[in-house]
């Protein structure tokens, strides 16, 4: 098959499309259609060495306003995209042939838009997706109050899903959401996102010395509005007599330096560790010498759809997991037995939480990290979720 990626990020930055595509291209013709990089933060690609092609993957670059840490810049490197894309991008893609247009759905869903287009000139099928669900993420954190405009967002989110295909959706939440906006209900396909290949060497990682005597809980990833990073603080200062715990934060977002900041400002200078954006070789490693791992969405909505990408890496590290969330991520949380978890911005529950897990047995908190090992290795394993992705791509495409 010769497929067209259309996504706002692709290498060097770090997505899951890298992935896909590295696997896709083994045994089809891949052209990613995409913007220069520049997430989380423009600053890091400085040095970066750009090419036309990486690997045997043809690379299609359109320009973008880069952003930086705040939201002005981030709305910017949107609205850039899809100028860009919408008209450079299609002029680029003039005279190209494909069989098949794979739409990465990370926010905001207005990619598919040059992406229906595309299709329509050349008469293809377009396979979505969804990583993001729509309105409901804007909501979530209300960032958009006016029942007008969420009224059009919904028009417009039920058009898009009706215009695709094939539509791959991140967790059986998002499945039972985009149902609601779909003729075709059978199109829908749950795609839970596959964990990371696992480096379990410990004596290799010299980022920096993890202490003995220290407890870790390790937060990896985005820093931004839905982490719910206010709650955590409070959770922070509930258990700072707790003289062992150390909370190491690795990643960099819009609310990066807000929390460095408050940091500071509440005194807990001497509980965090702040990393900044790291390359991903390192976070196995991070996540090897940890002892807990948190992951936590801020409530209002999205939290009861979404199964945030980092939870398989985690559960894959064999370490318990300390979870402030509530939907489909607090009920594997459950099931599985791989750590302890709470409701969304229940950060009372979570210190009394921390305090349960630092105190648990070495052999107790070994048996959570197995259990999640277990189900990750079931549910979210990578070979298996590669070729389903490859087999619908082919059902379409000959269909």
């Amino acid at each position: 098959m010769r497929i067209l990626v259309i996504s706002h990020y692709y290498w060097p930055e770090n997505f899951k499309i890298n992935d896909l595509v590295n696997f896709l291209s083994k045994k089809n013709e891949i052209t990613v259609l995409t913007g220069y990089p520049s997430y989380p933060n423009k600053d890091i690609f400085k040095k970066t060495n750009i090419r036309k092609n990486f690997k045997n993957i043809k690379i299609i670059r359109v320009p973008v306003i880069k952003r930086g840490n705040n939201r002005y810049s981030i709305f910017f490197n949107y609205l850039s995209f899809l100028i860009s894309l919408s008209t450079i991008g299609l002029i680029k893609l003039t005279k190209k042939k494909y069989d098949l247009i794979l739409v990465f759905g990370t926010s905001p869903p207005t990619v598919m838009i040059p992406a229906i287009l595309v299709a329509k000139l050349k008469k293809i099928k377009i396979a979505f997706w969804v990583l993001d669900l729509w309105p409901e993420t804007l909501t979530s954190i209300n960032i958009i109050k006016n029942k007008l405009l969420i009224k059009i967002i919904r028009y417009y989110v039920k058009y898009i899903y009706n215009a695709s295909n094939l539509i791959f959706a991140q967790s059986k939440a998002f499945v039972t959401q985009i149902k609601k906006y779909c003729k075709d209900k059978n199109k829908i396909i749950y795609y839970p996102t596959w964990s990371d290949p696992v480096n379990r060497n410990k004596k290799k990682f010299k980022l920096f010395p993890f202490k003995k005597n220290f407890f870790y809980i390790t937060f990896t990833g985005n820093i931004g509005e839905a982490q719910d990073f206010e709650n955590i603080l409070k959770s922070a200062e509930m258990t700072r007599n707790i003289k062992k715990l150390k909370w190491l934060v690795v990643g960099d977002g819009s609310k990066y330096e807000w929390l460095k900041f408050e940091i500071k400002k509440r005194e807990l200078n001497d509980r965090f560790i702040l990393t900044g954006n790291l390359s991903s070789k390192f976070i196995p490693g991070i996540l090897n010498n940890s002892n807990c791992l948190l992951i936590s969405l801020k409530k209002g909505g999205i939290d009861k759809f979404t199964i945030p990408g980092k939870l398989s890496n985690y559960m894959m590290a064999k370490k318990p997991i300390l979870g402030m969330i509530e939907g489909e991520t607090y009920n594997i949380i459950v099931k599985s037995k791989c750590g302890l978890v709470c409701k969304s911005g229940d950060f009372k529950s979570m210190s009394k939480n921390v305090y349960k897990i630092i105190n648990y047995s070495k052999e107790k908190k070994r048996k959570m990290g197995l259990n999640g090992f277990n189900y990750a290795n079931k549910n979210f394993n990578r070979v298996k979720q590669l070729k389903k992705s490859l087999s619908y791509l082919n059902q379409i495409s000959k269909s």
